[in-house]
C-alpha cells in the first residue's frame, strides 16, 4: 500500500499522523480535496492558512500515468530482444569476416616450433620501441622495418623487426615462420642471434641482438652518401675506415657463416639471400649472417636443391640460372657470396653495376687499386677511381 500522513501544526505545536492506505480504486482522474472535522457536542473554531495536496507515484493512480507505464512497458519489450538480436547479428558477421584471419593466426601458430625463442607480448615491444616512433626507426627493407627496442626485463638493447604483411599474400608470414623456425635452431658466432618474437593483431615482430655499428652496406657507401649529402665534410671524418684486414676478417666470418649453414648444422640451410644488407657488425668488425627470412631447410637426405615457383632473392647476387630454373642450391648460396666478396673488395654495389645482366658482375671488380700482379693493393675508399661512378671499371 501507499502511506498517508497528516501534519497539523498550531501555535507552534505539530502533530502528525501516518498510515497506509491505497486510495487509487477510489479516486477518479478529476476530484477535490476538502477538510471535515468534527468536535462532538462542542462548537470550535478551525482556520486553515494553508495546505497542499501531493500524490507519490502517480503512476498507479489510473489514466494517462497508468498508460505511459504500459507504453514503457512494451517499448521495453521490444527493445530488449531487438538489441540482443542486433548484437548477436553483428558478432556473427564478425566471426565471418574474420574466419579466414583467424585460421591462418591459428595455422601460424600451429608452424611455428614450440620450443623456439621467447614469445613477447605486443605491448611489451610496443613499450619498447616507443609505440614504433619514427625516431627509433634504424632502417627499412624490402621485408620490413627494424627499430631500435629496450627491454627492462632483460636490462639490454634490441632491433625489433616489423615484419610488412600483405592482404593479398602470406608471404610475410612465411618469411616470418621461415626465420623463426630456421634461425632458433642455430647457435654460430657468425650469426645473428634471434632473442623472440611476436604475433598479434596482425603484427609480426621479430627481436634481435642490436649491433650499433649497423649492417655492412652503411660503411661500405658511407661516403658515397655522404658525398650527396650537404654534411659530407662531417661525415666522412665520422665514418671508421674499412681497412684491408677488417674486409679480410668480414670476409672470413661470412664464409665461416655459409659453411656451417651448408654443413656444419644438423640440417642443410639455403640462405638463399647473402648481401651486403644482411651482415651486421659488432664493435670488432666481426660479421654477423642475419635475415633467413627466404632460408629454406633441405629436409631429405641427398638434397641438394629447394624449388620454387617465384624467383627469391636480391639482383645481382642472384646466380644467372636462377632467373630460369627457379631453384636454390648450395652452389647459388656460394654465387652470392662469390658477388658478395667482390663487393667488399671493390666498395661497389652489384645491384648498380650488373643491370640485370648477372654475368657481367666481373665488369666492376676491378677499381685500379692494385698493379698488374696484385701488389700494393690499397682500399677502395682510398682510391681516386673508386670516388666517380662514371669511370669504367675493368677487370684485372
Amino acid at each position: 500500500g501507499k502511506m498517508m500522513s497528516v501534519l497539523v501544526v498550531q501555535r507552534g505545536l505539530a502533530f502528525t499522523y501516518a498510515w497506509y492506505a491505497d486510495l487509487s480504486r477510489y479516486l477518479l482522474d478529476d476530484i477535490s480535496v476538502g477538510f471535515a472535522a468534527s468536535t462532538g457536542e462542542f462548537a470550535q473554531l478551525n482556520q486553515v492558512k494553508s495546505w497542499n495536496f501531493t500524490t507519490v507515484d502517480d503512476a498507479i493512480a489510473g489514466g494517462d500515468g497508468g498508460y505511459r507505464l504500459r507504453r514503457q512497458k512494451i517499448f521495453l519489450a521490444v527493445l530488449v530482444p531487438l538489441t540482443v538480436g542486433v548484437l548477436l547479428m553483428a558478432l556473427l558477421v564478425w566471426r565471418r569476416l574474420t574466419r579466414q584471419t583467424r585460421l591462418a593466426y591459428r595455422n601460424l601458430e600451429k608452424m611455428i616450433d614450440a620450443h623456439g625463442p621467447v614469445r613477447f607480448k605486443l605491448r611489451e615491444l610496443r613499450n619498447a620501441t616507443g609505440d614504433f616512433s619514427d625516431g627509433r626507426k634504424l632502417g627499412r627493407g624490402g621485408s620490413g622495418t627494424v627499430y631500435l627496442g629496450y627491454l627492462r626485463r632483460m636490462s639490454m638493447e634490441v632491433a625489433v623487426k616489423r615484419v610488412s604483411t600483405n592482404v593479398n599474400s602470406n608471404r610475410g608470414e612465411k618469411e616470418f615462420v621461415a626465420e623463426v623456425n630456421t634461425i632458433s635452431k642455430l647457435s654460430h658466432r657468425n650469426l645473428v642471434k634471434l632473442i623472440g618474437w611476436c604475433h598479434k593483431k596482425g603484427e609480426l615482430l621479430l627481436v634481435y641482438e642490436y649491433f650499433p655499428m649497423g649492417s655492412l652496406d652503411k660503411l661500405l657507401y658511407a661516403r658515397e652518401r655522404a658525398a650527396s649529402s650537404t654534411s659530407s665534410m662531417s661525415a666522412s671524418t665520422d665514418t671508421p675506415e674499412l681497412t684491408w684486414e677488417r674486409r679480410y676478417k668480414i670476409i672470413r666470418g661470412v664464409a665461416s657463416a655459409l659453411d656451417y649453414l651448408h654443413h656444419g648444422s644438423s640440417r642443410r640451410i639455403l640462405h638463399r639471400d647473402v648481401k651486403a644488407s644482411n651482415v651486421m657488425l659488432d664493435e670488432e668488425y666481426n660479421a654477423r649472417l642475419g635475415d633467413f627470412g627466404l632460408a629454406r631447410v633441405i629436409q631429405h637426405d641427398g638434397a641438394t636443391h629447394h624449388s620454387t615457383q617465384v624467383v627469391a632473392g636480391t639482383r645481382g647476387y642472384m646466380a644467372y640460372e636462377s632467373f630460369f630454373t627457379g631453384r636454390a642450391s648450395l652452389d647459388t648460396d656460394v654465387y652470392a657470396f662469390g658477388v658478395f666478396v667482390m663487393e667488399v673488395v671493390s666498395g661497389r654495389s652489384p645491384s648498380n653495376a650488373v643491370q640485370y645482366h648477372p654475368r657481367r658482375c666481373t665488369s666492376w671488380t676491378g677499381c685500379g687499386c692494385c698493379t698488374a700482379r696484385g701488389r700494393r693493393c690499397r682500399p677502395p675508399t682510398r682510391c681516386s677511381a673508386a670516388s666517380s661512378s662514371r669511370r669504367r671499371w675493368t677487370a684485372r
